[in-house]
């Protein structure tokens, strides 16, 4: 059965390919991909995980049928009425000072965020900071208490719309030739390495994504939008994979974890394919009931109005439990498909799945098909945080936990804060003054 789903995928992602014009960074493709390279996983273990319940292929190809369709009755209507806009746009300069402020705060921040590991694990080494690192994920992982400060939590929520603002301010420079200060360069060093100290990969991922997609559509717009998925492309996406397999390597080791007996291809495999065979087997128990509209869907929103409320106001059912196959862990993560499947069924799957492709595929022709009125293109910023969520709809309910969800409030308002800062915030006769002028782009 999932080989007949690998073909259904890769027919879908072929169509997606001519529908979208072959623009590698559409929200249709990226998701197809995403999901093509997830069931290719899935094939590497087609003899131990057996897939065998068809609703499993239904449930895929219905989720991806309705993103696609969805996106591309929006593309077709804004296609119609425009062209994709290609114009040179300006370097952005920062000050030396505010690069460095915005270093200071990181390393700042990152060193609270030790000290409050070193209380949790009672021992603080950095010559032992992997395995440090590791101890500290499993506290966490198993239950255990840790130790938290709410102001490094605030502080780490805030510094995530800096580094991509980092991050576009480089890919913004390479693009037009500007070289950038070496403080841009450290300071999303320090951004990347200090996503990795609680012991997760999703911010450092989220970063590596955001460069991908910022850098595409950036080069795009100054070069003229072009059909990108050709052979050369599929090289460096072989290329970008490659790397991929050996950095997964290194993070693994970086955050003390151990791979015991299998390799880390086995354990990338796995890590991939691993959410579909979860999403099967959650259908053949069946369908969790709930008391709530989209329990399952918005249930960090629920959990955090229970938090807020103090008391269990909202019944919201824990229907995400680690499961194992031969004694083999296969985690508690079952693409944004379950939740979807479990509180609106197959048709919901469709329904919902199309209205997020409209919603992606209109923030995106926003970029495509307008003009930036200034020096920083908030769409691109939203969407390179999106996309993310795109990309990993193979793996769990990011677009509900990350865009439709409080995370997205808190990234906004950082971003508003860090581009005042970075581009508006000027000292003028001993005070401070903010400028919102707009840069004129070259024809």
């Amino acid at each position: 059965m999932i080989y007949i789903l690998m073909a259904c995928v890769i027919v879908l992602l072929i169509i997606n390919v001519f529908l979208f014009d072959k623009d590698i960074t559409a929200p249709s493709f990226l998701i197809t991909s995403a999901f093509a390279v997830s069931i290719l996983c899935c094939c590497v273990y087609a003899n131990t995980w057996k897939f065998s319940d068809y609703r499993l292929l239904l449930i895929v190809v219905t989720g991806l049928l309705g993103f696609s369709i969805f996106s591309f009755i929006t593309y077709a209507l804004d296609r119609n009425a425009n062209e994709p806009i290609a114009y040179h746009f300006e370097p952005i300069i920062i000050s030396d000072f505010k690069l460095f402020i915005y270093l200071v705060f990181q390393v700042t921040l990152y060193g609270m965020f030790l000290i409050t590991i070193a209380k949790t694990i009672g021992d603080f080494s950095l010559l032992n900071i992997s395995e440090i690192i590791g101890e500290y994920y499993n506290a966490g992982k198993n239950g255990e208490s840790i130790y938290s400060s709410g102001v490094v939590n605030a502080g780490i929520i805030l510094n995530m719309p800096g580094i991509y603002y980092m991050i576009y301010l480089a890919v913004n420079n390479i693009i037009t030739k500007q070289k950038n200060n070496k403080l841009v360069y450290i300071n999303i060093a320090v951004g990347m390495m200090g996503a990795l100290l609680s012991g997760t990969r999703t911010t450092f991922f989220m970063y590596i994504v955001a460069f991908i997609v910022v850098y595409i559509i950036l080069y795009q717009r100054y070069n003229g939008w072009k059909e990108n998925i050709n052979i050369s492309n599929l090289c460096k996406g072989i290329l970008i994979v490659i790397l991929a397999v050996i950095v997964f390597n290194i993070l693994f080791s970086i955050q003390g974890r151990k791979l015991s007996d299998i390799t880390v291809f086995d354990l990338i495999a796995n890590y991939i394919g691993a959410p579909l065979k979860n999403l099967e087997l959650f259908i053949k128990d069946g369908r969790v009931k709930t008391d709530v509209i989209g329990g399952t869907t918005f249930y960090d929103t629920y959990k955090w109005i229970n938090e807020m409320v103090g008391s269990e106001y909202f019944a919201v059912p824990k229907v995400y439990k680690y499961r194992w196959i031969d004694g083999k862990i296969l985690g508690n993560v079952y693409t944004q498909l379950m939740p979807l499947y479990n509180d609106f069924g197959i048709i919901g799957v469709f329904i919902s799945m199309g209205l997020l492709g409209m919603f992606c595929q209109k923030i995106y022709d926003k970029i495509k098909f307008t003009r930036c009125g200034g020096n920083v293109d908030y769409r691109l910023l939203l969407y390179a945080y999106i996309s993310f969520s795109i990309v990993f709809s193979f793996f769990s309910n990011k677009f509900f936990e990350m865009v439709f969800a409080r995370a997205i409030i808190y990234y906004l308002i950082g971003m508003m804060l860090f581009d005042m800062f970075f581009c508006h915030l000027y000292v003028k006769y001993g005070a401070l003054f903010l400028e919102y002028e707009k840069i004129k782009d070259k024809d």
